[in-house]
């Protein structure tokens, strides 16, 4: 009988351990069959007009990233492992997020090439049985396989492409920037216009009072009657106006910047202390994904990526 708590397990493990996950399989072969899953990878009958590229094989292109291959296989693969989340997204949403996986492994991969990393049979071997230890039965395992949408093959990749991922990251985050964080002190007058803080500004520049103008200007009603002051905050304590906390990051005590857009408005601001404390491991890891996913951006903003399905 199959025990519940170990397939939970394990699927918690897979869930925390990898980033990306891309599918693998012999792309040659029209149909490919398990025991809970039959995918038809759309091939090109002869003399129709082709709806999606093809590659010298004939097997349709999801995309291409420079000039790696991303197979209509490889994504409706990933695609089947998300079939749980069908009632909370749209298959549009979902279809984009797993393409992209795609697309950022596929960059991973390539770079982890040029770089030199490899990540051997060994290393894969011993995250495998780390993972078998929860499912030591060997039909459990293979239940749990095609409930999953992955062959042996398959699975073995996504803990490989896993280890590159985790490799990659160590070599571009910045770990010193993660031990602490920063904790600022700051107020602002907040208006509807660009020209109004405009006017706010040579107000101050003129020699008013900070305080009076925000009583008399701020569209903020939490902080207008306290000089605008905004308290002491770090930089995930305003997700609405990110910008609001990266301008008063940058300026020194005593210093005052904006006109700043958000969606609330323009914002003038003046930072007032800044300070620093050690940072929680929730905030570590958080912030260690920030830094992951800037640089992910910027990799694919160096690349040449092709979408040619969602």
């Amino acid at each position: 009988m199959r025990s519940n708590t170990k397939l939970l397990l394990i699927v918690i493990l897979i869930s925390l351990t990898l980033v990306a996950c891309s599918g693998g399989g012999d792309d040659s072969n029209n149909t490919v069959t398990d025991n809970a899953t039959a995918i038809i990878v759309p091939t090109v009958p002869p003399g129709a007009e082709p709806s999606l590229p093809i590659n010298g094989e004939g097997v349709q292109l999801a995309a291409k990233v420079n000039d790696d291959e991303i197979t209509m296989h490889e994504f409706q693969r990933a695609l089947s492992r998300t079939s749980h989340l069908g009632d909370i997204a749209s298959y549009d949403a979902i279809a984009s997020v797993e393409l992209n996986k795609l697309i950022y492994q596929s960059l991973i991969n390539k770079l982890a090439i040029d770089w030199g990393i490899v990540i051997t049979d060994e290393e894969v071997e011993s995250e495998y049985q780390a993972m078998r230890e929860f499912v030591q039965d060997d039909v459990e395992w293979q239940a749990w396989l095609d409930e999953n949408v992955y062959t042996e093959e398959e699975f073995r990749q996504s803990l490989r492409d896993n280890l590159i991922t985790q490799r990659i990251q160590e070599m571009v985050i910045d770990y010193t920037a993660i031990e602490q964080v920063m904790l600022i002190h700051a107020r602002h007058i907040l208006v509807a216009t660009e020209e109004q803080a405009n006017i706010v500004l040579a107000r101050l520049d003129a020699g008013e009072s900070f305080g009076a103008l925000s009583a008399e200007l701020s569209l903020d009603p939490t902080t207008r009657s306290n000089d605008g002051d905004l308290g002491w905050f770090a930089s995930d304590d305003l997700p609405h106006v990110p910008e609001l906390t990266d301008l008063a990051g940058q300026l020194q005590p005593g210093q005052r910047g904006g006109p700043l857009r958000t969606i609330l408005g323009y914002h003038i601001v003046e930072t007032l202390e800044i300070s620093s404390r050690p940072a929680t491991e929730e905030e570590k890891a958080a912030a260690k994904a920030r830094q992951f996913n800037n640089w992910l951006q910027s990799l694919r903003e160096g690349a040449i990526i092709e979408r040619y399905s969602n």
